[in-house]
């Protein structure tokens, strides 16, 4: 273990106390937390509108601040674009996390005040790790560099409002001295151009001492494939022997995890982080189901029942949930959104500690039959699938096509193997019945074929998703394939091959 490596340990270990503390007391740590927002909020141009003051307990909060989502809050956004300040956080805005979402081409410009920033982001960030260091005694990360596979700053506003990717954003704000352990330097990792990107990337990545990669699963792939390519090796492992982590977001890691473990090359660890530009919530701590909710990051949580969401809206707080539930999630955070409708649906695995997995979206759902075919369904039904035939899958979508009578109809399903499977009917078949064993709904609306016809699956080339995906200016950084969809627009256009 290298003396840098040593150092930090002791520095990670430092914040165990605290972390500990805050997950063996989530209902007191989310309370202190709710009246500090409000406290520090009541000034604002939001906390005048809702009377903050006068707020004193969650039950109050509920009944005057109504939910919101970015389109809500819009309007609000674009005053502090336009030079406003103390509108929605008292605190200056000198940074925005722009991002496409995952079902739609417009932007969103998320506001970061240094508290979103610094007690949220890259405390959060922090705590990961020494919650890495706290599992696995053995870590070694810091005796190397880790590689952020992050975006580019974009857009510039009144007052000198930068906007871009949040990890293009915290790259500028992480502290110097972990910028030692970082690879490579800040102005490759924020090139705009993503091809360029990767091919700057990969040539200086080869010639490192790569502990750890954080990313995109997809994006990740991308570099591997070119740091191989550049380097001659076949697996990683030859390039990179220390390499020990990956952590990955954004997207389920099931469907990619084999590709990864044959790139690689060794065995490593695969961690799974729950990030967004609105916030740093949960990460996996150890090999039980579920990712820890960090419940002392700035962020106060309401949870709302999926089946209420659109009749009531009643909302509930972390000491109410229970498990098998399916909840939307909704937060209030240090950087100034109120009510915010994330837009995931989670569930939680364990009440003590809180862990949880992401299983679907409000947004990303098919259910035009009835079906509520969630995404963690489709992955592992694909991933399930995958392994029973002998193949993989680097990148698909999926979208429900209507009959013309419109009384029933499919799923379509455009999937880009890496290895295809002997027989693409049998895939279509297994695939089918994955779903039916998971989707009771799904189940149901398939028998007799009545409502719900076979899915149907097409084979697309090599390269085709990544394609696309470039043409519409949507790779690297914390972009997405969408993989449920209700529109078949990118469907119909991957299957005819328009990229323009």
């Amino acid at each position: 273990m290298s003396l840098f490596n040593f150092l930090i340990r002791q520095y990670l270990k430092a914040r165990w106390a605290r972390i500990f503390k805050a997950i063996e007391q989530p209902s007191e740590t989310q309370h202190a937390i709710f009246h500090s927002l409000i406290l520090q909020a009541k000034h604002t141009a939001w906390g005048k509108t809702y009377q903050y003051e006068k707020i004193k307990t969650i039950t109050d909060f509920q009944a005057v601040v109504p939910l919101s989502d970015y389109d809500d809050l819009k309007p609000w956004i674009e005053k502090i674009q336009l030079g406003e300040q103390n509108v929605l956080w008292p605190q200056p805005v000198k940074w925005m996390a722009k991002s496409s979402g995952t079902t739609a081409d417009k932007s969103k410009y998320i506001p970061l005040p240094s508290a979103s920033i610094f007690d949220n982001h890259i405390k959060g960030g922090k705590d990961f790790m020494a919650m890495y260091y706290y599992q696995f005694s053995n870590a070694n990360i810091f005796s190397g560099k880790s590689v952020v596979l992050g975006g580019s700053l974009s857009d510039t506003f009144k007052n000198n409002i930068q906007a871009g990717d949040l990890s293009g954003i915290l790259v500028h704000q992480v502290p110097e001295w972990l910028q030692v352990f970082r690879t490579p330097a800040r102005h490759v990792v924020t090139i705009a151009d993503w091809e360029k990107k990767l091919e700057v990337m990969s040539s200086q990545l080869q010639h490192e001492n790569v502990t750890s990669i954080t990313g995109v699963p997809a994006w990740m792939l991308q570099l591997l494939t070119r740091v191989l390519a550049k380097s001659g090796k076949k697996k990683i492992a030859e390039v990179w022997p220390n390499l020990e982590l990956i952590v990955h977001g954004g997207v389920d890691f099931l469907p990619y995890k084999t590709q990864f473990e044959q790139m690689v090359g060794k065995p490593i660890h695969y961690v799974n982080a729950y990030n967004a530009s609105e916030g740093f919530f949960a990460f996996q701590d150890s090999d039980v189901l579920g990712m820890l909710l960090h419940p002392g990051c700035g962020i106060f949580y309401e949870f709302i029942a999926w089946e209420d969401y659109e009749q009531n809206n009643h909302a509930i707080t972390l000491s109410e949930v229970r498990l098998n539930q399916k909840y939307v999630i909704v937060i209030s955070t240090n950087g100034g959104l109120w009510r915010y409708v994330v837009g995931d649906l989670v569930e939680f695995t364990s009440l003590q500690p809180f862990r949880l997995n992401v299983v679907g979206r409000t947004k990303q759902c098919i259910n035009m039959f009835g079906e509520e075919l969630m995404v963690h369904n489709a992955e592992l039904a694909l991933a399930n699938t995958c392994e029973a035939l002998k193949c993989s899958v680097k990148e698909y979508t999926v979208a429900p096509r209507m009959e013309a009578s419109k009384s029933s109809g499919w799923h379509e399903w455009v999937i880009e193997f890496t290895a295809t499977p002997k027989s693409l009917e049998e895939f279509v078949v297994c695939l089918d019945n994955q779903l039916k064993l998971l989707n009771s709904d799904y189940e149901a609306k398939r028998k007799n074929d009545l409502m719900l016809k076979p899915l149907q699956v097409f084979s697309l080339k090599g390269g085709t998703f990544y394609h696309y995906m470039t043409k519409r200016q949507k790779v690297g950084g914390q972009h997405k394939v969408p993989r449920l969809q209700n529109s078949t627009d990118w469907v119909d256009e991957l299957k005819l091959g328009i990229t323009d």
